[in-house]
């Protein structure tokens, strides 16, 4: 699905403007990034950014802002959200930074780990630990994922998948190293794992 948001620039900024743009159901937000010289103050309406956080959940996305300027014309950012800040108890979201994607370069961004499949050490027991719930890549701007889905499927008690053991998988550049662990099936409490000698004193007990 394709988000897309409207705003408009604010030519005065501060607390005291701030406050007035949250009573009239406004968040005062920020566009920055490298293509832009000097961050642009905007303000869009909070119901369609809540709407936006709701859907995107853990989720990337990479969403088209309309942003109407003083003189009327429209200028065309894509962006993703990357800071949301918001009152400490009263849930009210006070302000939002969004990053404008440059179209002819390559971005790093981090992109959501998505678990699938059920392990096989899993159905033995096991623990199931996702140790890097995110991971760093770089693509263009349209190829950004919405999130990184690994299969565990294969994982046995003991095994830990690691970032080498997807690289190949994606088009886009893992910024991660390859020794750094992404998902690891642990033991249960108690659980011994069959020792080599164990098997070899049986083996010969049978013989």
């Amino acid at each position: 699905m394709e988000w897309v948001l409207s705003a408009e620039t604010r030519a005065r900024v501060g607390k005291s403007i701030a406050r007035k743009l949250r009573r009239e159901q406004k968040v005062p937000a920020i566009i920055y990034g490298p293509k832009i010289e000097r961050p642009i103050p905007v303000a869009l309406g909070t119901n369609q950014v809540v709407k936006l956080l709701t859907a995107m959940g853990d989720e990337t996305k990479v969403v088209n802002l309309a942003v109407k300027r003083e003189d009327g014309k429209e200028e065309q950012f894509q962006v993703l959200v990357k800071d949301v800040q918001t009152h400490p108890f009263k849930r009210r979201l006070l302000h939002v930074d969004f990053y404008a994607l440059p179209a002819d370069q390559d971005v790093d961004v981090d992109v959501p780990v998505d678990v699938v499949g059920e392990a096989i050490g899993v159905k033995k027991g096991g623990i199931l630990n996702v140790v890097l719930h995110s991971l760093s890549i770089r693509c263009w701007p349209s190829e950004i994922p919405e999130k990184i889905e690994v299969d565990v499927s294969n994982l046995d008690i003991g095994d830990v998948l690691h970032v080498e053991d997807i690289r190949d998988q994606f088009s886009f550049k893992i910024l991660n190293d390859d020794d750094a662990p992404i998902v690891a099936v642990t033991p249960p409490e108690g659980f011994e794992a069959p020792s080599e000698s164990g098997e070899e004193e049986s083996t010969e007990s049978g013989e």
